[in-house]
């Protein structure tokens, strides 16, 4: 089967990598261009540029993927199927339809469920228990197209977005195989999907990161777990007075738990909606108020800093109960 591949986020490479195990013809390669990124605003590829590179495919990066001359020489190239994943660029009818089998793409989701560009983060926002992958052949209207495969799996309570997207990408890669294998065996079905079951995930913003003390403990956890790797969930320390002035530290928060309990004398300040203070300061955790419950801090980071535990935290920094957490 000859297939041209369409990627570029970590996510597409345990894709393009089984492809490749598999022995298709893959006559290109197709992912964003290089980009300047980080602070020192390097050159970077992207990640599966790098791959194909180390296996010797050839590789188009197009700043638009539907400009007419550039679809022309795809079609050259007279490809059976368009496989898409972690791409990033909106694709053309023209291109939905130039070869035979279409564009089937590798969605990290339960279609309908959580269409669009974020679908792990939301569904770790929304405290879902189960999540999943979509194979589905795409038609103009975003992630709407008709479902080729679905394989559920369970979220773990600790996972992180980024870790899961990780595991995601892996059932993906094996989803795929087992699709492409029907549909050479031509056994393959279509299932549209339901509209009215549809829901949205849209693309974060770094503002989405920053932490509302007045949710439930739990939101405040799903939160970091989702924010995690990016955008990062943060927050704004507002420490006692030092030096006849009380300061403001902005603090990322990578790593949270449910506080088993709140510490002793604490329950009526709680209740009183003290959302934010910090309840207690210890090794194992700063404790924190919310809306409901606690939560305790279990990995920080302080501006211009790394990341590190709460314990390394507090044994450079003065943080005591009384002091706040808030959003500036």
């Amino acid at each position: 089967m000859r297939i041209i591949f369409l990627g570029s986020s970590h996510f597409a490479l345990p894709a393009l990598r089984a492809t490749l195990d598999c022995a298709y013809d893959i006559p290109a390669v197709i992912t964003q261009p290089d980009r300047r990124k980080g602070r020192g605003l390097k050159i970077s590829a992207s990640p599966v540029k790098n791959e194909g590179l180390k296996k010797g495919l050839f590789i188009y990066q197009p700043e638009d993927i539907n400009n007419r001359d550039f679809v022309e020489q795809l079609a050259r190239l007279e490809p059976e199927i368009l496989l898409s994943a972690g791409y990033g660029q909106k694709i053309s009818s023209e291109l939905l339809t130039l070869a035979p089998q279409g564009v089937w793409n590798i969605h990290p989701s339960l279609l309908p469920k959580y269409r669009g560009a974020a679908p792990v983060v939301w569904a770790i926002l929304n405290g879902e228990k189960k999540t999943g992958v979509s194979i589905f052949r795409m038609v103009e209207r975003m992630d709407a197209g008709d479902i080729i495969a679905q394989e559920e799996t369970e979220i773990n309570e600790k996972e992180t977005a980024g870790e899961l997207e990780i595991r995601l990408s892996e059932i993906g890669a094996r989803l795929l195989v087992k699709a492409l294998r029907k549909l050479e065996a031509e056994q393959i079905s279509f299932t549209p999907q339901d509209d009215s079951k549809a829901t949205f995930a849209p693309r974060l913003k770094k503002a989405d990161g920053l932490i509302d003390w007045n949710k439930s403990a739990l939101e405040v956890v799903n939160q970091v777990r989702a924010m995690n790797p990016w955008p990062g969930a943060y927050t704004y320390l507002e420490t006692s007075e030092v030096r006849g002035r009380a300061s403001s530290e902005r603090l990322g928060i990578w790593r949270a738990a449910l506080g088993e309990k709140i510490p002793t004398g604490q329950e009526k300040e709680l209740r009183g909606g003290q959302a934010g203070a910090v309840l207690a300061a210890e090794e194992a955790g700063i404790t924190v108020s919310c809306g409901s419950g606690a939560v305790v801090l279990k990995e920080i980071q302080p501006s211009s800093a790394r990341r590190m535990t709460t314990a390394d935290y507090i044994h450079g920094h003065k943080i005591r109960p009384g002091d706040r957490f808030g959003r500036r």
